[in-house]
C-alpha cells in the first residue's frame, strides 16, 4: 500500500501542473476576449454620450481664459505648454493651435522649437478622436484652437487592470478548485486503502476521471478482486480439507470398530471359538486393515497433490504393460469381478508416473465394485484421440445421483448414504479426489458421466509420446 501512497503524491503533482497550465490558458484566452469587448463598450459609451463634447468644451474654455488673463502673444507658446503640462493639463485631449495656416503649438510634440517649422496642422489623427475648434485671441491677433478629445486614458487603464486581475483571480480559482478536488479524491483513495487493509475486499474504490489517480483506483479494485479470489480459493481449500477429514473420520470409524471387535472377540473367547469362526473374524479384520492402509495411502496422495502445478517424474510407459499390472493387482483384490479390456490396435507409449496412474486405475475399478449396486459388467477401455490416450472405466450399475456427481472429484462427497454401516462399502470421495489430483499433475483432465439405473463412466486422458515408426523401420 505504500507504493499506492507514493503514486497518490505523484498523481497530485501531475494534476497540479495540468491545473496550472489550464488556468494560464483560460486566463489568457479570457483576457484576450475581454479586451476588445471592453474597448468596444467604452467606445460606444464615449461616442454615444456627451462625455467627449463636455471634455473638449472644458479644455477649450480653460485655455481661452488662460490666454486672455495672461495676455500672451502667439510667440509665447512655451507658456501654453507650461499650462498644459501643469495645472491645466486635461487627460485624454490633444491641443493644437494654428495661426495663418501654421501650427504654432502642438501638445503631442515635446520640442517647442519644432512648432515654428511645422507648416500645417496634422490631419492624420486617430479616427476615434472627437475634434472641436475654438477661437483663440492672442495679444497679437486671432488663432484657431483644435481640441482632440480621446477616450479617458485613465479609465481605459483601470479597465485593463481590472480585467488583468479578474483573469488572474480566475486562474487562481481554477488551480485551487482542481487541487481541492484532487485532494478530496486522494483522501477518498486513502480511506479506501485503509478499508482494503482492514480486509473489506468487497469494497469498490470510486473511479473518477481517466488520469493517474483514476487508473490507481482501477488497480486497487483489480487488486482487491484478485485478493478476494485468492482468499476464496484458500477458504474453499480449507473447507475441502475439513470435509475430507470429516469424510475420512467417518470412513475410518467403521473398519476400526470392526477390527477392534474382531480382535476383542478372538482374544476374549479364544478357547470357546471354533477354528473356522476365529479365522473368519481375523480374515475380516485383515480386510479392514488392508482397506485402512489404502485409505492412508490415498490421504498421503491428497497431501502430495493438493497444491497447483505439482511436478511428477514421467517416464515412457507402454500402455499394455501398465494395464497388465493393474489387472493383476485388481484380480488379487477382487478375484470374483471380471474386467472387460478394450485396447487400441496401435502401439501406445505414454509419459507418466506409472505407480500413480496404477493407483488411479485401481481406485476407479475398486470404487465401481464398492458402489455400483447391481453391476454385471465392468469395462476398462482405452483409445487414442489425436495425441491423447483416453481411459474409461465403465460399469452398468445403479449410477450416481446428480447432486453427488457435481462434487465427485472434490473430496467433499462424503460417504454413500445408500450404503449400510456394516456393509463394508466405505466412502468414495477420498479416492476420486486423489485420482483427480494425480491426473491434473500429469497435465490431463478427468470427468464422469452417470445416469441413475444405467451405470457410470469415469474418463480421463493423458498425452501420448509420438513414435516415429518410419525411423524405427530404418534403424532395423
Amino acid at each position: 500500500m505504500a507504493d499506492f501512497r507514493e503514486k497518490l503524491l505523484h498523481g497530485l503533482r501531475g494534476e497540479l501542473v495540468r491545473a496550472i497550465l489550464l488556468a494560464i490558458a483560460v486566463s489568457v484566452l479570457l483576457y484576450n476576449i475581454l479586451q476588445p469587448i471592453s474597448k468596444a463598450a467604452l467606445q460606444t459609451y464615449y461616442l454615444n454620450s456627451d462625455f467627449l463634447p463636455r471634455k473638449t468644451d472644458a479644455v477649450g474654455t480653460m485655455l481661452q481664459q488662460n490666454v486672455a488673463e495672461s495676455g500672451i502673444s502667439s510667440k509665447q507658446v512655451q507658456q501654453m505648454a507650461d499650462w498644459y503640462s501643469n495645472d491645466g493639463r486635461p487627460g485624454g485631449c490633444i491641443l493644437r493651435v494654428e495661426k495663418d495656416g501654421i501650427v504654432i503649438y502642438d501638445s503631442a510634440l515635446n520640442n517647442v522649437e519644432y512648432y515654428r517649422t511645422y507648416s500645417q496642422a496634422s490631419k492624420t489623427l486617430d479616427e476615434e478622436a472627437y475634434l472641436r475648434t475654438y477661437p483663440l485671441e492672442f495679444s497679437d491677433g486671432s488663432a484657431t484652437l483644435y481640441v482632440y478629445g480621446y477616450f479617458d486614458f485613465f479609465v481605459d487603464e483601470a479597465v485593463r487592470t481590472f480585467e488583468f486581475w479578474l483573469c488572474l483571480l480566475l486562474g487562481i480559482c481554477i488551480v485551487l478548485w482542481a487541487v481541492w478536488k484532487k485532494l478530496n479524491y486522494m483522501e477518498l483513495l486513502n480511506q479506501s486503502i485503509r478499508v482494503l487493509e482492514g480486509g473489506q475486499l468487497d469494497y469498490k474504490v470510486p473511479v473518477q476521471g481517466t488520469d493517474e489517480l483514476a487508473q490507481m483506483a482501477r488497480s486497487l479494485n483489480e487488486m482487491s478482486a484478485s485478493l478476494k479470489q485468492q482468499m476464496e480459493q484458500v477458504q474453499q481449500a480449507q473447507t475441502q480439507r475439513y470435509d475430507l477429514i470429516t469424510s475420512l473420520s467417518h470412513d475410518l470409524r467403521t473398519p476400526l470398530t470392526s477390527i477392534y471387535g474382531a480382535c476383542s472377540t478372538v482374544t476374549e473367547n479364544y478357547d470357546s471359538l471354533g477354528k473356522e469362526q476365529a479365522l473368519k473374524l481375523l480374515r475380516e479384520a485383515c480386510e479392514d486393515a488392508q482397506w485402512l492402509n489404502r485409505m492412508v495411502e490415498n490421504l498421503l496422495s491428497v497431501t502430495r497433490f493438493d497444491g497447483e502445478q505439482v511436478a511428477v517424474k514421467k517416464t515412457p510407459t507402454v500402455l499394455e504393460e501398465l494395464l497388465d499390472t493393474v489387472l493383476v493387482k485388481f484380480k488379487k483384490r477382487c478375484p470374483d469381478v471380471p474386467v472387460q479390456l478394450e485396447l487400441p490396435e496401435d502401439f501406445v507409449m505414454i509419459p507418466m508416473d506409472s505407480m500413480l496412474i496404477q493407483q488411479v486405475l485401481m481406485n476407479l475399478l475398486e470404487n465401481a465394485v464398492l458402489h455400483a449396486e447391481g453391476m454385471t459388467t465392468l469395462t476398462l477401455r482405452v483409445f487414442t484421440l489425436g495425441s491423447r490416450a483416453v481411459f474409461e472405466v465403465k460399469d452398468d450399475g445403479c449410477g450416481i445421483p446428480k447432486e453427488r456427481l457435481r462434487t465427485l472429484f472434490s473430496g467433499t462427497g462424503g460417504p454413500d448414504p445408500n450404503a449400510p454401516a456394516d456393509s463394508g462399502k466405505h466412502g468414495m470421495g477420498i479416492g476420486l479426489s486423489v485420482c483427480a489430483a494425480i491426473i491434473k499433475a500429469h497435465g490431463g483432465e478427468i470427468d464422469a458421466e452417470s445416469r441413475p439405473g444405467e451405470g457410470t463412466t469415469i474418463r480421463f486422458w493423458l498425452e501420448t509420446e509420438k513414435i516415429e515408426l518410419e525411423d524405427a523401420e530404418d534403424e532395423q
